[in-house]
């Protein structure tokens, strides 16, 4: 019974009060909001670089990595929100070392065989210019950006989401429009390959901080512990997972992929700039989804 007592008492210490959770979710929409604002700001500013035709480029390559990346990761991602925070309730850091493993290596492999398969397509399915420098520029983006996604849920799952979502929004867009706005005030003539590298490199800064703040909100001698791995049910789950999320994805993305095909690339372009302004909108769901979704499980 003393036993029980502690249990329950630790278990309703856990639970936040209001102004706690008030507090938690300020700052969620207020790193939310930062990043989404910065986002706006770099689309304005890389369209006034490339002018709307190559912006309709850009824009459309990084829709298709967006599209393409919720495919090839299984919705591995998306998993850690289920597993992880369960595996530390019940301290099986086993299972716990498992499914963050089996998280890192699927999404980093699939990614890997996913930038093949598209680099060849590139270079020998596509016979204009326009389409040759789409897909050379999805190639460019997708390396970094299902671990950037990946990392956002882990940090949410043990307890940082605030580090999540400047894993995810706030810091490639500040490292991007840090750039590109020097482009711009120096007038320096860039083409969408090149938006594409600087974005692809910011995605790289943005994992390694994000691999840093991980290790450190790891338990403590999880590195002694021989991993305990369940691939097959877990891999079932999250690929039941993925297809309700890429659907969703590809619905969101529908009209500018449509647009593309079959209108003019400035055309895509200006719907683009106007597109990002949107999804201002959404922002506070997104935002204390973050935080909510661990905390459910």
């Amino acid at each position: 019974m003393k036993i029980r007592a502690i249990s329950l008492q630790f278990r309703i210490h856990k639970v936040p009060t209001q102004k706690t959770l008030a507090q938690i979710i300020a700052g969620v929409l207020s790193v939310s909001f930062a990043g989404k604002l910065l986002q706006v700001t770099l689309a304005v500013v890389i369209a006034r670089l490339l002018q709307p035709e190559s912006y309709g480029i850009y824009a459309l390559s990084l829709t298709l990595s967006f599209v393409f990346v919720r495919f090839t990761n299984l919705g591995w991602p998306v998993t850690p929100n289920r597993l992880l925070p369960k595996f530390l309730a019940a301290k099986n850091l086993a299972e716990f070392k498992g499914a963050l493993l089996a998280a890192l290596w699927t999404v980093t492999a699939i990614t890997f065989l996913a930038l093949i398969v598209l680099l060849v397509f590139a270079t020998a399915f596509t016979n204009t210019r326009e389409s040759q420098q789409i897909f050379f520029c999805v190639v460019l983006i997708m390396p970094f950006l299902g671990g950037r996604v990946l990392l956002r849920n882990v940090l949410a799952a043990l307890g940082s989401p605030r580090r999540g979502l400047s894993v995810e929004d706030l810091i490639p867009a500040a490292i991007t429009l840090t750039c590109t706005g020097l482009a711009l005030l120096q007038d320096i003539a860039i083409s969408p390959i090149h938006v594409a590298l600087l974005y692809c490199l910011a995605n790289l800064c943005s994992v390694c901080l994000g691999g840093f703040w991980l290790k450190q909100l790891l338990p403590e001698g999880l590195r002694h512990i021989k991993s305990e791995v369940c691939f097959k049910s877990w891999l079932k789950s999250s690929t039941t997972v993925m297809w309700g999320q890429a659907a969703r994805m590809l619905l969101n993305r529908a009209d500018l992929i449509m647009l593309g095909a079959l209108s003019t690339l400035e055309t895509t372009g200006l719907y683009a700039v106007a597109l990002r302004l949107c999804q201002l909108l959404v922002l506070p769901s997104n935002a204390v989804q973050t935080y909510i979704a661990p905390r459910i499980s």
